[in-house]
């Protein structure tokens, strides 16, 4: 009876204590998920079908002032997967954002256009392959459980049951063939069976100058003061690796040439000419993407923007085209320069605290940009810097009537490499290209892709029709005297270089692809001009500024190409803030509005993701 008597008081403390962190826990518990738990959407439930990214011109909204919502507290200016990829985070953190685009429709690089007598043929505007960790960064935008778009690993099967998705030609040589997942590493040793040691030094270095490309992504998540601190440790390798052109880093490589145009021939990719180009982004191209796979949006490119826009309007905002900024407004009295919104072509004023550009940076402080001189000189910022801007393309559309079997075409890219033929040294082919663009035919190096066959759903829908595109880079200078034409009517002189380029194009498409020859039911060329006029590329740069090693190994240049910015307010995003890619286009996106909302807000956008079921707009 004592030892139930003491026994007793013990039993009560002890089941007081469990009560009370029992209470503990479930307080605790309570709080992280009211804090965890998505924001009420703006839109409700009996507005999904407004909200269907399927919806009938849900990616050409166009502006007008009634349009824009109350109380707007970001603006983002560009609609490109960098600008929408901020803005959808943004939105899931409960504010409310409006994003503006000048074009007719939403996507950036990655909007598609219909061409032909009856526009039944699709082009893509830039996007012509990406990598499957796409569709999650697209899920992470929208929350839920998958992603919003399939991607499809592209591949054209071969016999050993690997898949083709890259073939390359170069020179005189029999085609190359890029396969999925690396598995066309055996093939370097077998077309270079002396060359070993150079094979084994390419693969090395590529290896660690591609290992170091998330280093650098990653350190742009991060304040400027601690990306510099960090920078001599972290961005060690990626400094040496990227300090190279492609041109310097073949040279160092092999000695043979032919080897040398092998590595160095997916350099259009880039976006500037391998003599000028980091090796890093060489690498990434060729060693790189096959690690991973090449893949292609499921039903078009144009997807990718239509699943981001409807968690922009559940959380109260818009995505508006035909909006046309005029100038990113600032108060530049007291103190430091502080954005207060935008105006745009028409006058009107839209007032927010945040803004953020994603259309480049000349775009937005040079001369013509958004952001007033007066604005830039007060917050003691360049409006330019010692980088060019990328190399325009022409690129010709082709409309083809016929089965892929009967044609003998399929979903792998083809890239044109010409070498000289004396030397077989593709910087010779090169080097009287650039001098005479149409004076020599065989020199014109090209990147052929069928669009059509990349989406898995088009040859279904749309039987015995397919699309193909071929690109050249080109000199933006060797158009410019047409430039203050109207676009779509600049002249006979205009149109027949123009379409020297197509026939050249042609010529070694259909020398590629026999089954061509009469299958053209239609055709369009478009030049630098065009990438300026639609997409206010600078100079028909279609990759932003140039991407040379002393853009990321020079500090005073990295610095103004941070996405945070001297005036108050204000930030920048895109492919001029990391690199060209969708992939890094997406992450530049993501690092931005994680910068904007700091570390505890970027942590809940990411645990929601999680956690919770967000099914985007049907929350």
């Amino acid at each position: 009876a004592a030892r139930v008597a003491l026994a007793v008081p013990m039993i009560g403390t002890a089941l007081a204590g469990n009560i009370v962190n029992g209470s503990i826990v479930v307080a605790v518990s309570a709080a992280v998920y009211l804090w965890l738990r998505p924001p009420r959407p703006a839109k409700k439930s009996e507005d999904e079908e407004e909200l269907d990214p399927k919806r009938r011109g849900i990616c050409n909204d166009r502006y007008s002032d009634s349009k824009v919502p109350e109380k707007i507290d970001a603006i983002i200016i560009g609609s490109g997967m960098s600008g929408l990829t901020c803005a959808t985070i943004l939105s899931r953190a409960g504010k409310r954002v409006l994003v503006l685009e000048q074009h007719d429709r939403t996507g950036g690089g990655t909007h598609t256009y219909d061409l032909g007598p009856n526009g039944n043929y699709t082009f893509d505007s830039g996007l012509h392959y990406l990598i499957p960790e796409c569709g999650k960064l697209l899920q992470l935008c929208t929350g839920g459980n998958e992603p919003p778009i399939q991607f499809e690993v592209m591949g054209e099967p071969n016999p050993d049951g690997s898949q083709t998705y890259d073939r390359i030609y170069v020179g005189r040589d029999a085609p190359f063939d890029v396969k999925l997942w690396q598995r066309h590493i055996p093939d370097f040793y077998a077309r270079f069976p002396d060359r070993r040691a150079d094979v084994d030094r390419y693969i090395r270095e590529a290896t660690k100058s591609v290992d170091a490309i998330p280093y650098f992504v990653l350190s742009k998540f991060m304040p400027l003061w601690l990306q510099k601190f960090l920078a001599p440790v972290l961005l060690r390798n990626f400094r040496r690796y990227t300090a190279r052109t492609m041109k310097q880093a073949l040279q160092e490589i092999t000695d043979e040439p032919r080897l040398a145009a092998l590595f160095g021939s997916l350099w259009i990719d880039t976006g500037c000419p391998p003599e000028d180009s980091t090796f890093m982004l060489g690498a990434a191209v060729l060693w790189g993407f096959p690690q991973r796979g090449g893949a292609y949006p499921r039903g078009g490119s144009q997807g990718m923007s239509a699943s981001l826009i409807p968690v922009v309007e559940a959380a109260g905002g818009r995505v508006l085209v035909r909006a046309e900024v005029k100038e990113i407004v600032v108060e530049t009295g007291s103190g430091r320069p502080r954005v207060t919104g935008v105006r745009m072509a028409n006058g009107t004023v839209h007032n927010a605290p945040l803004v953020v550009s994603s259309i480049g940076f000349r775009n937005t402080y040079g001369e013509g940009g958004l952001v007033p001189a007066a604005a830039t000189e007060a917050a003691g910022m360049p409006t330019d810097l010692p980088v060019r801007d990328s190399n325009g393309f022409v690129m010709v559309n082709l409309g083809l009537k016929g089965t892929s079997k009967e044609m003998g075409i399929g979903c792998a890219n083809a890239w044109v490499a010409p070498t000289d033929p004396v030397t077989n040294d593709m910087f010779d082919s090169l080097k009287r290209f650039w001098e005479d663009p149409v004076g020599s035919v065989a020199d014109i190096p090209m990147f052929i892709s069928f669009p059509s066959l990349k989406d898995r759903d088009w040859e279904t829908k749309n039987p015995g029709r397919h699309t193909c595109q071929i690109l050249m880079m080109v000199e933006t200078k060797w158009f410019l005297k047409w430039r203050e034409g109207k676009s779509g009517n600049r002249g006979a002189d205009y149109e027949a270089l123009k379409d020297k380029f197509k026939e050249a194009a042609v010529a070694k498409l259909t020398e590629l692809y026999p089954g061509v020859k009469g299958k053209i039911d239609f055709s369009d060329v478009s030049s630098p001009l065009t990438i300026e006029h639609y997409v206010r590329g600078r100079m028909g740069g279609a990759v932003g500024l140039d991407h040379t090693p002393d853009r990321f190994v020079n500090w005073e240049i990295q610095r103004w190409l941070d996405s945070s910015t001297r005036i108050r307010g204000l930030w920048q995003t895109g492919q001029d803030t990391i690199m060209c890619g969708q992939p890094l286009v997406q992450l530049a996106g993501l690092a931005t509005a994680m910068r904007i909302l700091g570390p505890l807000a970027s942590l809940r956008v990411v645990l929601q993701s999680m956690f919770f079921d967000v099914p985007s707009w049907r929350r």
